[in-house]
């Protein structure tokens, strides 16, 4: 110990220590040579060394080493940069381990745009795109996000395509957890055709691909992603092929596919909306709606509510919402209590318009007239 606080034979004292495990001398050193303000010469010397052994430390010891050794090292803006080093070490040790959690924790303790750390623009990146991984991994989407948003600075100055291509998955991700299906749909898509992923990556992307044109609110943006998907052949080696192939074709969901589909969500995909319905739930909803539209010309919102198993009210309202957002094409009959599904309803709109503008027009032509 004495070496190692007078700074004398530091990296072979550390060697010695480090093989016999005797980790407690060096945080007793650390610890003398840290509270030692006039000494901190020979305190850098030892936390420059102790960084360059610490892959000489098993996980298993640095897991409880690492946490005593800041505690050790204290808050000191003088060792900023080995407290850094450390919390990275760290991070690694609790990714190896799957605490994806604490290894987010620990690197985002870090000030990456700190002065005195110096941090390269793709040190950052890299740094960055680990803790939106890492956050993601325990569905902390919201935290995920931040960074994905800091990356997004940041993508533009690498020119390293791993890192880019880290990047755009965590972007995927991101869009994914934003309910945003049908947009990360086509960023899996795009991923999965990548070269420099490993085959088995590449199609866990295409996977999740599927699943997120599956939950993609029904309409012809999700009848494009689907069909670019249904012409990509890695598509029938999907677990998830039969439902979304019912999808492609504009076949009903029955209850007991969309129930077994369920199965592989993950919590963020199972999430509740505002009526009470899942995610899923709508997205199933939705696409028997466009489903029996091919099937019938004309249909009582009674019927299309049984064959969906949802109240009237819920009916018509998901309807009007399909219709006002260009995802349906119905003409709804209040009076009769009607859907008139039609494929060419263009001419009708445009008369109905012709209709509203001219009885516009002579409102104001009658009220300037009452007005003289």
């Amino acid at each position: 110990m004495e070496n190692l606080v007078k700074g004398n034979q530091v990296s072979e004292t550390l060697d010695q220590l480090i093989a016999k495990k005797d980790l407690n001398t060096i945080l007793s050193a650390v610890e003398e040579v840290a509270s030692n303000e006039q000494n901190i010469i020979n305190a850098k010397k030892l936390f420059d060394s102790l960084l360059t052994k610490l892959v000489k430390i098993s996980n298993d010891d640095l897991n409880e080493f690492g946490p005593q050794l800041l505690k050790k090292i204290g808050q000191k803006s003088q060792f900023e940069y080995h407290i850094a080093k450390i919390k990275e070490n760290l991070a690694d040790v609790y990714s190896a381990q799957s605490d994806f959690y604490a290894a987010a924790q620990i690197l985002a303790e870090v000030n990456f745009e700190s002065q005195n750390l110096k941090y390269t623009d793709v040190e950052k990146l890299q740094n960055y795109i680990k803790i939106a991984e890492y956050y993601f991994e325990v569905d902390d989407a919201t935290r995920a996000e931040s960074y994905v948003r800091k990356c997004s600075i940041l993508v533009e100055k690498t020119e390293d395509r791993e890192l880019q291509l880290r990047f755009e998955v965590c972007f995927a991700r991101s869009l994914d957890h934003g309910r945003k299906f049908l947009q990360a749909a086509s960023k899996y898509h795009w991923l999965s055709l990548q070269s420099g992923i490993d085959e088995t990556n590449l199609f866990y992307l295409l996977d999740c691909s599927i699943v997120c044109a599956i939950l993609g609110a029904a309409g012809p943006q999700r009848s494009r992603i689907l069909a670019s998907l249904y012409k990509d052949e890695r598509s029938r080696r999907s677990e998830h092929f039969d439902i979304f192939y019912k999808m492609y074709v504009d076949r009903i969901i029955t209850k007991h596919e969309k129930d077994k589909f369920a199965e592989s969500l993950k919590k963020h995909q199972k999430a509740l909306l505002y009526d009470d319905f899942s995610v899923l739930d709508r997205a199933v909803i939705e696409h028997n709606m466009v489903a029996i539209s091919k099937l019938y010309e004309t249909i009582s919102f009674d019927t299309l509510s049984k064959m969906l198993d949802i109240t009237k009210y819920l009916c018509e309202k998901i309807i009007h919402g399909m219709i006002n957002e260009k995802r349906l094409n119905a003409i709804i009959d209040q009076v009769s209590g009607y859907i008139d599904f039609t494929q060419e309803f263009d001419a009708y709109n445009t008369w109905t318009e012709g209709i509203n503008n001219f009885c516009t027009s002579l409102d104001k032509l009658v009220s300037k007239v009452v007005a003289k």
